[in-house]
Parts: structure tokens; C-alpha cells; sequence
């Protein structure tokens, strides 16, 4: 039996609507109005509260430490600095990454030593080769390689001569960038 083009389309389109069922339609609940957001303190939520307190928790260690730097670790000679809160994040920037240098240049040594290699020459010829700017920074280097600040002479220094600071932070041509171009070329 031959079946037509049109016969085809008609059989196609009733076997289409009988599988076709529609089971039902759910309707649409009304959406409740929307109230005005207020500035009131009872309405902040769990989440705000914790977070509030876990802030004002390290603030105030931060706070203490700061306090017991300038009280105890930090005899001042006739020189007054201020310190404020800039000069406490960039004494830390900087002392982590002198701890962070002096932790992989470590690491670099016990490599050579197991390699028979000596990549870490490599690292500390940079470094030795700005010492005089360093060492103007208060950031001195011993014979191990090892980087130390002088707190005192940094702060000083960078209050006075902020071009200091340009040779050792230039993202570009800095003296910490070439440190860490060199780690990565090893």
C-alpha cells in the first residue's frame, strides 16, 4: 500500500495529538507584597553578628600587638616615627616576605645540596647585588644569605626618602620583584 505525502502528514499529526495529554494546570499563588527595607539594628541577621564579632575579635589582638610592639619590642632612640596603620601593614608586608625569602632560600640551599647543584648562587647574586639599597632600607643580609629588618631605620627611611621604598615595591623593576623573577627563573 502506497500512502501519499498529504495521507502521511495527516496520519503523523493524529498519532501527535493522541499522545498528547495535557494533565492539568496548577495555578499561580499571588506574590505577597513587598515591605521597605528599614535601618533598624533588630533586623540584622546571624551571619552579620558573627562576622561582626569575629571583626571586632582580631581587631582588638591586632590592637594588642600593636601595642605591645611599640611597649616592649621596640626601643626607640631620640627619633620619634608615628606610627599608624599604614606603617604597621607595610612592616608586615615586609617582614613576611623577608621570612618568606629567607624560608625558601633555605629550602633552596637543602636542594642544591641533594642535586649537587649550587641554583641558589643564583637568587642570593641578586640579592647581594642591592645591598647598599637594602641595607639604606634597614633589610641587611648575612653570610648565610639571610635577610633581617631593622625596623627603626626602615620606617625612618621610607618617611624620608619614599624613593627608596619606588626600588624596593616597583612591580616592574623592583629589587623584591627581581628576587622573585629569580626564584622562578631556578
Amino acid at each position: 500500500m502506497k500512502v501519499s505525502p498529504v495521507n502521511r502528514s495527516r496520519v503523523s499529526n493524529i498519532v501527535v495529538m493522541r499522545q498528547t495529554v495535557i494533565g492539568g494546570i496548577d495555578s499561580v499563588e499571588k506574590p505577597n507584597p513587598i515591605t521597605a527595607l528599614t535601618n533598624n539594628p533588630s533586623n540584622f541577621s546571624d551571619n552579620f553578628w558573627l562576622s561582626n564579632d569575629l571583626f571586632y575579635d582580631s581587631l582588638g589582638e591586632k590592637l594588642k600587638e600593636q601595642h605591645d610592639f611599640q611597649l616592649h619590642e621596640s626601643p626607640m632612640g631620640n627619633e620619634n616615627i608615628d606610627y599608624d596603620k599604614e606603617d604597621d601593614a607595610i612592616l608586615n608586608f615586609i617582614e613576611d616576605i623577608i621570612k618568606k625569602y629567607n624560608i625558601a632560600i633555605d629550602y633552596m640551599k637543602d636542594v642544591d645540596k641533594k642535586a649537587k647543584t649550587d641554583k641558589h648562587f643564583r637568587v642570593a647574586k641578586i640579592v647581594t647585588s642591592h645591598n647598599r639599597p637594602l641595607s639604606n632600607l634597614g633589610i641587611t643580609t648575612d653570610r648565610n644569605y639571610h635577610m633581617s629588618l631593622n625596623k627603626e631605620k626602615f620606617l625612618l627611611t621610607s618617611k624620608k626618602s619614599p624613593h627608596h621604598m619606588k626600588l624596593l615595591l616597583d612591580p616592574e623593576k623592583g629589587i623584591i620583584r627581581k628576587i622573585y623573577d629569580g626564584f622562578k627563573g631556578v
